[in-house]
């Protein structure tokens, strides 16, 4: 299962074209790294890719990189381990028990205060990717992850 992909972005109507397509993964990469950062990395990541998956961790390659080489710019299910499917499956998502009850990546990308392409700021397409960026998403993806095994044991 895709649970996003760059090209339904830069395929969008409101995808501004005088960026480059990579734009349209920018959120998904954040997401990406964050995830491999966890060890959430799923097993056929891990053969095919695992010193470009240390470099991620590491800081020295960039999880934009690694989605449009490894994977074209699509984040599947398989490109996770269990656990990374469960945070995923309910986060990811807009439509699930913990997105209802707390929120949903997308919602919550949305409501950060990112920098921005020069002349793109009205485009959530325009967000740079950057640690700086990285590292405002990654507080609320830290929150969210803490909120989501909360949730877990509610159950």
């Amino acid at each position: 299962m895709a649970y996003d992909k760059a090209k339904w972005h830069f395929d969008a109507e409101d995808f501004p074209k005088e960026i480059d397509i990579e734009q349209g993964g920018v959120h998904i990469a954040f997401f990406y790294r964050w995830m491999l950062e966890q060890g959430f990395a799923g097993e056929d990541l891990l053969e095919d890719m695992l010193e470009e998956v240390e470099l991620v961790k590491n800081g020295k390659y960039s999880a934009l990189d690694l989605l449009f080489e490894f994977n074209d710019g699509v984040l599947l299910e398989e490109d996770f381990n269990t656990a990374g499917m469960n945070f995923a499956n309910q986060y990811y998502e807009a439509e699930t028990p913990f997105a209802e009850k707390y929120a949903f990546y997308l919602k919550d990308y949305g409501e950060l205060d990112l920098n921005y392409l020069e002349g793109i700021e009205a485009s959530a397409y325009g967000v740079i990717y950057s640690d700086e960026n990285y590292q405002k998403v990654k507080k609320v993806l830290d929150l969210r992850y803490q909120e989501f095994l909360d949730f877990e044991m509610e159950k």
